[in-house]
């Protein structure tokens, strides 16, 4: 198994989707002043974290000192948002990371955007119940 650092795209189309659905995943707010950034920045972070424990390389500190900077998405489906969530947990599942409250967290709300996505297709609906 590899893990590589996600695109930002990634991180905003995830950071969008809690931002406007649950404010309170990070340890800051996203409506406090620059919420949405420092949530970003919380993905990052993570993300760098799982790539340290797997490569433990020195170079990846280096990751951080770019410049990122994260801009809200518009019109996602959900269908994308799960995606971009799996890529970025598959990518972050490295030494302790998974057992961060936060990707925890974030486990538990894929899991339910996933229930959410199904119930609303109209096999669903259409299937057998009995």
């Amino acid at each position: 198994m590899s893990a590589f650092l996600v695109d930002t795209e990634t991180i905003e189309i995830i950071a969008t989707f809690l931002e406007n659905t649950e404010r309170n995943i990070f340890p800051v707010r996203f409506d406090q002043t620059n919420g949405y950034e420092k949530g970003c920045e919380c993905l990052l972070l993570m993300n760098i974290e799982a790539l340290k424990q797997r490569y433990k390389n020195s170079w990846i500190e280096m990751i951080y000192n770019d410049t990122f900077c994260f801009k809200r998405t518009f019109d996602t489906s959900n269908i994308q948002i799960l995606k971009c969530m799996d890529c970025f947990l598959y990518q972050c599942y490295e030494g302790k990371v998974p057992l961060n409250p936060i990707y925890k967290k974030l486990e538990e709300i894929r899991d339910n955007l996933i229930k959410e996505i199904i119930y609303f297709l109209p096999e669903y609906e259409e299937a057998y119940w009995g």
